[in-house]
């Protein structure tokens, strides 16, 4: 029908007080607003929007005050829209709260919200997104759903989906050093209550955690540079090596960085402290040979 704009002359809801289903389907809506028209229609029980041209979703969260919004609405359907931006799969498409990740967030807000069929949008297409994966992240944000493009989401579906899409979070966390910005809680906001609830999944995170830190702490950072004079207009080399790495195998890995001939026995190792001072003497005592054959 080309539909773009659902705007009326009287109120949707005093024109259509007992409408129940409603097919939108193939119509070219791309603005959210639009559908939020019939978000106070009392008996809407079924809604379709697929193939149109949906980029963005924006529910609010009820108040309290009054009716939710789409109240009754127990099946939604918004296939083969345009969901989603190109770039890497999961958590970190589309930041903006509405669109993306944070579109199917958005759902949770539905209170009577069962089926959602969703398929064939950009979000779940791109090539490291798996199927099984974009499922799991989608019963991970959206509490309430029992079928999901056109498939039952048993009990322990919904166990096993949501300590992965926790899983998830705890690492897109991990990563932005543990902050709570408003980027990452609008791409999931069932992140506190999803915590509260999977206590097993706090502590692989926690044991995760100190596992990092232990790893962290027995590192150390060298800056290794040859003194042979081929090797005169080669930049210094960064390398974080374990403490307890040998001098044997110190040597073994300059020998790899620099393909020096001859093998290990017969290179020099010299450790030079770091020392802010400009005292030559100073930095000479600084300076250790390295010795273990």
């Amino acid at each position: 029908n080309g539909i773009s704009s659902l705007a009326a002359d009287s109120p949707l809801p005093e024109a259509f007080p007992v409408l129940q289903q409603l097919d939108l389907d193939a119509n070219r809506i791309s603005d959210w607003a639009e559908v939020s028209r019939l978000a106070d229609l009392p008996c809407l029980a079924k809604l379709t929007l697929s193939a149109n041209q949906i980029d963005a979703i924006s529910i609010p969260k009820s108040s309290g005050d009054g009716p939710p919004a789409f109240a009754r609405l127990q099946s939604l359907y918004i296939t083969h829209n345009a969901l989603g931006t190109p770039g890497e799969p999961g958590s970190k498409v589309a930041a903006e709260a509405g669109c993306g990740w944070s579109a199917i967030a958005m759902l949770d807000n539905l209170p009577a919200l069962r089926d959602l069929r969703c398929v064939g949008n950009p979000l779940f297409e791109l090539p490291a997104c798996e199927p099984a994966l974009a499922r799991e992240w989608i019963i991970g944000r959206v509490s309430q759903l029992s079928h999901l493009d056109g498939s039952q989401i048993l009990p322990e579906d919904r166990v096993m989906g949501e300590k992965k899409y926790l899983r998830q979070c705890h690492a897109e966390l991990y990563d932005q050093g543990g902050s709570f910005a408003g980027a990452f809680v609008a791409q999931h906001p069932r992140f506190h209550s999803l915590n509260q609830m999977y206590e097993d999944v706090q502590h692989e995170k926690r044991g995760a955690d100190a596992s990092k830190s232990k790893l962290s702490s027995n590192l150390v950072e060298l800056t290794i540079k040859s003194n042979l004079e081929a090797h005169a207009d080669m930049e210094p080399v960064l390398k974080r090596v374990t403490l307890s790495m040998s001098v044997g195998k110190l040597k073994a890995l300059c020998q790899r960085l620099f393909k020096v001939k001859g093998g290990p026995r017969h290179m020099k190792l010299t450790y030079i402290a770091p020392d802010d001072s400009d005292d030559a003497q100073a930095e000479q005592v600084k300076q250790v040979e390295l010795e273990e054959w």
